[in-house]
């Protein structure tokens, strides 16, 4: 039997339409329990009344609103199901819903070579750390069930393990649950009641059930839909759920750990660096002979057998070496005692670069896979499976870790296997016994002449400002950026928000100085870049990301393999998003070369201007291979508003400052185009250009606007034509071109 928990609080008609959908797909032999948090606008009315109709429905009812985590631990106790079924009261259930959930918690343990599998959860339009879809129509259950038909048609079967399922819908086990939950408390809880009202209390079980075994899966061929965020929207304070991170990262901390045990599995005979006994226990293949004679000596099961020996020792890490490769040994110690203390539990792999060598010190990059990654570093947890594909036979020495749970580390793993004589004919034999995969064939089969270059050291130090608002940002920034640059330098201009006790506290390790700003960013920025230590420095800000939503995007390896060009900055295009789902493009250094030669100037959106004519026509600027991403005009109006009246004030001065620079008239410019004010915006740029006609930022960006103005006339233009005038077609073509060259509208 199933029983579905459905917590309310308000919006009666969300929950009316949702039971409505609920109440035409689950089982006739099914248990509703739905559990109200006190709700005045109607609700428990509603909910005793269609009681009296549908017999298959219990209403238990609270007096006050108690939160998400206490009225779903209400309705679990008060279920008696194999199966519990949990969701949102903003939901929409599909036709088959429930058919299709039980069919991947029955099969996706044989299906995936899973041990067992405790919980599974659907896709959905609106839901954070699920794929999402997009739906389109009215929101009836009729559409969203020919919608989830035609997910289910495209998608059947697609499961995968996931190291989270969001709480809006999730399917369970009852022996899961009864093994997961908190049985101190008093009476028991399934979901941590210290998540109040709501939020993060499913990272928090998904956390529970992995260190318990248990897998998690994402049913990818089942869809329901997610108005999305009609409860929590009413906590300001809880800031869409974020502010229970703080709580969810103080609960799983690891910063009292002192010993977690580090087990080193070297897939060959003897290491060859002593110091690796610095970082843990070095067990190699040859020792696995020993401990087990009658195992098969091959790839797969060596590395069974390891990872089978750190869960029966009690190991809490691990990391895995192969035959051929030598880690950056004196970084791995460094990252890896960042990593024990990582405060997000959620972070268990670590992906490296993969740097193939085919010379001693000489690495090929023009190769197919020289921008290569291998999980190599992870949190021993006995819910994982070594399922590898041919291709991961040969590259790959860890169970999978689920891309949720990934992050990218900066050590570097040197492969020197190309480096022996006989590694295309090992290769080849490889892509034999594993399926012949092309990629494989393809690298021995390449004649051209290797591109060798000497490998140099890649250290990086993320160069940051600190102000007020950004405490928020703080602990999702950090996570992925943390294991990747050697080292965070933060200037605080005087933050009051916290910002600065939250890094303290999760980050003790980061460099923080007191960097007054006085009005000038290039002054306080030149101040954090004078205490930088290593040879390249990243310069980003709170508000900006190099891929939206993954922890660990292959960006990461790019701003490793830029380290070691020839160089001496990169210029990024810099994608500013806006509230009403606009954006425009600025160009930005965000990596150069830790030198003197490389200063700040400018009182706000500072640049190197200066910098870059001082170091001459030796100076080789490079354009960066993919976009940052600046989401900082999507906040609150407010602060929005606040910071460009503190950027116009500061564009001011610089021009008071300097009234022959055109940069100060360009920078002002911008503010007015993106406040609204074209007429003032155009105005500036011609007088930046008036006072350098060669500065062309202000030239290609009045052509852009003179461009938008054109696409906008055409726009006008085929509004008021009908579709076979002749002109139609030629307008079309006309705004298409203009479309393509001066991009379009984006939502955010």
């Amino acid at each position: 039997m199933i029983s579905v928990i459905i917590p309310t609080w308000e919006e009666l008609m969300f929950t009316a339409q949702c039971l409505s959908s609920l109440f035409k797909v689950v089982p006739e032999d099914s248990e509703v329990i739905v559990i109200d948090n006190g709700s005045l606008d109607g609700t428990v009315g509603y909910l005793e009344d269609l009681s009296r109709i549908e017999k298959r429905l219990k209403v238990v009812k609270f007096s006050e609103n108690k939160g998400f985590a206490p009225a779903i631990n209400e309705g679990i106790r008060n279920s008696s199901g194999s199966v519990v079924v949990i969701a949102n009261n903003d939901v929409l259930f599909p036709d088959k819903t429930f058919e299709r959930l039980l069919d991947c918690l029955t099969h996706s343990e044989t299906l995936l070579g899973l041990k067992k599998v405790g919980a599974v959860g659907p896709i959905s339009n609106k839901a954070a750390g699920v794929p999402n879809e997009q739906f389109q129509g009215s929101q009836t259950f009729e559409n969203v069930s020919k919608f989830a038909e035609m997910i289910f048609s495209r998608s059947r079967g697609e499961w995968r393990q996931v190291g989270f399922l969001s709480g809006f819908c999730l399917a369970m086990k009852r022996e899961f649950l009864d093994d997961v939950a908190m049985i101190d408390k008093d009476p028991v809880q399934f979901f941590d009641e210290i998540f109040i009202p709501g939020g993060w209390e499913d990272n928090d079980l998904a956390i529970r059930a992995a260190e318990k075994g248990w897998a998690l899966v994402n049913a990818a061929d089942t869809f329901v839909f997610h108005f999305g965020s009609k409860t929590i929207s009413k906590f300001p304070h809880l800031r869409l759920g974020t502010a229970n991170r703080d709580v969810f990262y103080r609960k799983h901390r690891r910063h009292e750990v002192k010993n977690e045990k580090v087990l080193i599995y070297y897939d060959g005979e003897e290491f060859p660096i002593r110091s690796i006994d610095e970082i843990g226990t070095l067990i190699t293949a040859k020792d696995l002979r020993e401990l087990d004679p009658g195992a098969q000596d091959l790839p797969s099961e060596r590395r069974s057998l390891a990872y089978e020996y750190a869960i029966r020792e009690s190991y809490a890490w691990m990391i895995g070496i192969l035959r051929d490769e030598i880690p950056e040994v004196e970084r791995l110690k460094e990252v890896m005692e960042r990593i024990k203390k990582n405060p997000n539990p959620e972070a268990k792999g670590y992906l490296v670069p993969i740097i193939p060598m085919f010379d001693h010190d000489l690495a090929r990059r023009d190769f197919p896979w020289s921008a290569l990654t291998g999980l190599r570093i992870m949190r021993v947890e006995p819910g994982l499976s070594f399922s590898f594909e041919p291709r991961d036979i040969i590259f790959e020495i860890l169970p999978n870790v689920p891309s949720w749970n990934r992050r990218y580390c900066g050590v570097r793993f040197f492969d020197h296997r190309f480096e022996r004589p006989d590694w295309k004919e090992e290769m080849i034999n490889q892509a034999s016994r594993y399926g012949n995969p092309e990629v494989i064939l393809q690298l021995v089969y390449d004649e051209k002449p290797p591109g060798l270059t000497k490998v140099e050291p890649a250290e990086i130090s993320l160069s940051m400002l600190l102000g007020d608002g950004e405490a928020d940002n703080i602990l999702e920034f950090l996570d992925p950026l943390s294991y990747l640059v050697d080292e965070i330098v933060i200037g605080d201009t005087g933050s009051k928000d916290g910002g600065r006790s939250i890094i303290e506290e999760f980050y003790h390790w980061v460099k923080l100085a007191n960097v007054p700003l006085d009005d000038d960013f290039a002054g306080a920025r030149n101040k954090v870049k004078s205490l930088c230590s290593k040879q390249w420095i990243l310069h980003l800000d709170w508000d900006e990301t190099m891929n939206p939503g993954d922890a660990a995007p292959h960006e990461f390896r790019e701003i490793l393999r830029m380290t070691e060009m020839r160089a001496h900055a990169y210029t990024f295009e810099v994608v500013n998003y806006h509230r009403m789902g606009d954006m425009f493009t600025t160009d930005s250094i965000r990596l150069f070369r830790n030198s003197p030669k490389f200063f700040y100037n400018g009182r706000v959106h500072e640049s190197f201007d200066k910098a870059m004519l001082a170091w001459g026509p030796e100076f080789h600027l490079m354009k960066a291979p993919f976009r940052i991403h600046h989401l900082g005009f999507v906040k609150g109006r407010d602060r929005i508003a606040s910071k460009l009246s503190t950027y116009e004030r500061l564009c001011k001065l610089d021009i008071q400052d300097d009234p022959k620079s055109p940069k100060g008239y360009y920078n002002l410019a911008l503010h007015y185009l993106n406040d609204g004010h074209p007429k003032e915006g155009v105005s500036l740029l011609r007088k930046s250009l008036e006072v350098e006609p060669r500065y062309w930022l202000a030239r290609k960006e009045l052509l852009l606007w003179y461009l938008r103005e054109a696409k906008h006339h055409l726009d006008e233009v085929m509004r008021n034509i009908p579709e076979n005038h002749w002109f139609f077609r030629i307008a079309n073509e006309w705004r298409n071109w203009l479309e393509d060259k001066t991009g379009d509208p984006t939502g955010v």
